[in-house]
């Protein structure tokens, strides 16, 4: 059960928990964008949310979940800012107000009735009984953007349409760098050849430079 009450930041010990992680990176809290251990669900009762955490309480949100041993995502990156009249990188959350939670649909909804600042991001592309449901983001989708944000590097960008013109068509594989392992399309953006990678129903986002020496094209499996 989600609470006001358990707001303090908690790092788990994952040798003393007995979760094996498994894909993403080590979960340290909310200030560096991710929670405790995140341990797929073989059942499939748990899928990734997205929410959004009004007046920008998504960190206060994401510690408020990670107490109750329920793993989060925020995307960050750092960004230059002036701290006491000097200039220092400081985390910014990437896409401000959105919090990514793996749980199931019970969690979900006692997450949102006793957290009075954190709502669905419904999925405006589907309807359920009449109405939008809840989005959820695919499992791969989501490893996808923890491999393309996890370096947290400064020159990761939200992409608008008409900021960006794709160079190919076919999907390719990063081999090398900070974005090893990220899979999307090859696109030209901020005058430096980026990779894109797409959240359904949410939009796109593209990694920093990327050489094309470190792609390869993603083999597609023929039906």
């Amino acid at each position: 059960m989600c609470a006001l009450s358990n707001a303090n930041t908690v790092e788990e010990d994952a040798s003393s928990s007995g979760l094996a992680p498994i894909a993403f990176p080590e979960a340290t809290n909310s200030r560096s964008g991710v929670s405790v251990e995140y341990v797929h669900d073989p059942t499939g009762n748990k899928k990734w949310y997205l929410f959004r955490a009004i007046y920008g309480r998504e960190n206060m949100a994401a510690d408020i979940l990670t107490a109750a041993g329920i793993y989060t995502y925020i995307p960050k990156r750092l960004e230059m800012s002036v701290v006491g009249g000097q200039k220092k990188k400081v985390l910014r959350n990437l896409m401000p107000s959105l919090l990514f939670a793996y749980m199931t649909r019970a969690e979900a909804d006692t997450c949102t009735r006793d957290i009075p600042f954190l709502t669905f991001y419904y999925d405006h592309f589907h309807t359920e009984n009449g109405k939008n449901p809840p989005l959820v983001i695919p499992a791969n989708q989501m490893h996808n953007l923890v491999l393309a944000t996890q370096s947290h590097n400064e020159n990761i960008m939200l992409l608008h349409e008409g900021a960006y013109t794709f160079k190919s068509d076919e999907e390719v594989e990063v081999m090398g760098g900070a974005f090893q392992g990220v899979r999307g399309r090859v696109i030209r953006a901020g005058r430096q050849q980026r990779i894109m990678i797409t959240l359904t129903g949410l939009g796109s986002i593209a990694t920093a430079y990327v050489p094309t020496a470190f792609l390869r094209p993603v083999c597609q499996k023929s039906i």
